[in-house]
C-alpha cells in the first residue's frame, strides 16, 4: 500500500483517496466549509488549503499519490485558510449566541471557533433581498448565505431536480430557485436535501425557527436587541472599544489582545422589556457566552 507524509508522520493511503478524506480519517484538524463527503469537492471556499510538496493546494480536490509531503499547519497554509474564511464571513451575519442553528452542527460556527476568529475582518454587507418564506417546510435567508454551493450541488447533481443555481456574476449573488422565482412558485419538490447540507443557517427548517435556539423564550424585541448587539461586537471596530465596557466579573479585566474574555461585556439591551424568568435567562446569557462571536463556553 502506498504512503505519504502528513505533518512529519507517515500515513498509508487508499486508492483514489482524496487528501481531505485522509486527513479526516487520521483525525487531523482541517477546516472545510464547502466540502461534504456526499457531494465531493465543490472548491468554492478555500478553507481546506494545505501545502503539498511546497505548493498550496485544496485538500478536497487533491487525490493522494505515493510520496507526497503534506503540511497542514504551516504558516502559509494557516494564513491561506484564515484569509479564505474571512472572505466567507463577509457574506454571513454573525450572531451565533442567539442563532437557532447554534446546536453544535453548524459548520460555519464550528469553523469560526476552530480558527479562533473573534471578529470579522471584512465587514458584513447585507444583500438587497428579503427572507423567502414561501415554502411551507423551510426558509432561505440571503443575508446568512455564504454561497458555498452545497445546496446547488445537492439539487443539481444528487437529486437531479435542477432547481437551484447561483449567478456569481450578479453584484449581489444568492441562491436562486428556477433563476429567480420564489421557492413556493418554483419547481422545488421539498425533498429537503438542500437544507440538510447547508453549512449554516441560510436554509433552515421552519420547525426549528423559534424553537431550537438557547433564547427562543425571549420576546422578539429583546431577541432582536441581542442579535444587534452580537453583530456589533463582531465588527473589527469593537476591539478598540472593548476595554471600556463594564465587566460583570473580575475575570474580564484582562485585555482582548492578551486573552479572550471569559464573559461577555455588558451591552445596552432593552432590559426594561424583560422581567421575571426572562431576566434570569438574560443574566445566564451574560454569564455563559463568549465575547465576540458568541460561543457558549463549556
Amino acid at each position: 500500500m502506498a504512503s505519504i507524509t502528513v505533518d512529519s508522520l507517515v500515513q498509508e493511503v487508499r486508492t483514489n483517496e482524496r487528501l481531505v478524506d485522509l486527513i479526516n480519517r487520521i483525525g487531523g484538524k482541517l477546516s472545510q466549509v464547502c466540502y461534504h463527503p456526499q457531494l465531493g469537492p465543490i472548491q468554492t471556499c478555500d478553507t481546506c488549503m494545505v501545502e503539498v510538496d511546497g505548493r498550496l493546494q485544496r485538500a478536497c480536490a487533491t487525490i493522494v499519490t505515493a510520496g507526497m509531503n503534506v503540511l497542514t499547519a504551516s504558516v502559509r497554509a494557516a494564513a491561506a485558510r484564515r484569509e479564505a474564511f474571512d472572505r466567507i464571513l463577509s457574506n454571513h451575519m454573525l450572531y451565533c449566541t442567539v442563532c437557532d442553528n447554534n446546536n453544535g452542527h453548524c459548520t460555519v460556527h464550528n469553523t469560526t471557533k476552530q480558527l479562533g476568529i473573534e471578529h470579522q475582518q471584512i465587514p458584513f454587507r447585507a444583500r438587497p433581498y428579503g427572507v423567502d418564506n414561501t415554502n411551507p417546510f423551510y426558509r432561505y435567508d440571503p443575508d446568512q448565505c455564504i454561497l458555498c454551493g452545497r445546496c446547488v450541488e445537492a439539487c443539481q447533481n444528487v437529486e437531479v431536480n435542477e432547481t437551484l443555481s447561483i449567478n456569481r456574476e450578479d453584484p449581489n449573488p444568492r441562491v436562486q430557485w428556477d433563476g429567480g422565482s420564489t421557492i413556493g412558485d418554483s419547481s422545488c419538490v421539498s425533498c429537503g436535501h438542500c437544507v440538510t447540507v447547508c453549512p449554516c443557517n441560510a436554509l433552515m427548517e421552519k420547525s426549528m425557527l423559534g424553537h431550537a435556539g438557547f433564547f427562543t423564550s425571549l420576546r422578539k424585541s429583546a431577541l432582536n436587541g441581542m442579535i444587534d448587539g452580537s453583530r456589533a461586537l463582531n465588527q473589527k471596530q469593537a476591539l478598540e472599544r472593548f476595554s471600556s465596557f463594564p465587566t460583570p466579573n473580575k475575570q474580564c479585566e484582562n485585555t482582548v489582545s492578551a486573552k479572550p474574555r471569559r464573559f461577555a461585556p455588558t451591552v445596552a439591551w432593552d432590559a426594561a422589556s424583560m422581567s421575571g424568568p426572562k431576566t434570569a435567562i438574560f443574566s445566564k446569557w451574560r454569564r455563559n457566552t463568549g465575547p465576540l462571536t458568541g460561543f457558549p463556553h463549556a
